[in-house]
């Protein structure tokens, strides 16, 4: 009986947790994110790990992470973004929608 109804709990928290971590390589793989980051070490561009490290720290991260995804990136002198290469806008990648980037700025966040 125990053994039943803690199954049944874990079920039902599981069914409750918005996307989990799992899911979301899936969507990053999907819109082609990992051509170009990786989830722990830096590629073409940085990983999401150093990602999330950096805005973390940030005031209004989601917002402006959310607007790179979806539109691309300017380099910018005060630092908000790094390195030569700026992400590329929709036009010339998979287009990401609002809801899928704040999706993805979620789990980047989370790790």
């Amino acid at each position: 009986m125990k053994k039943t109804l803690i199954a049944a709990l874990v079920l039902v928290s599981a069914a409750q947790t918005p996307a989990c971590a799992g899911e979301i390589p899936e969507l990053a793989q999907a819109k082609q994110c990992l051509s170009c980051h990786g989830v722990d070490k830096d590629g073409l561009a940085p990983s999401f790990r150093n990602i999330g490290t950096k805005y973390r720290r940030v005031k209004q991260a989601e917002s402006i992470m959310v607007e790179t995804i979806t539109r691309g990136s300017p380099l910018l002198p005060d630092g908000r973004h790094w390195g030569a290469m700026k992400m590329p806008g929709a036009g010339a990648r998979v287009p990401v929608s609002e809801t899928e980037a704040r999706q993805l700025v979620d789990w980047i966040l989370a790790l």
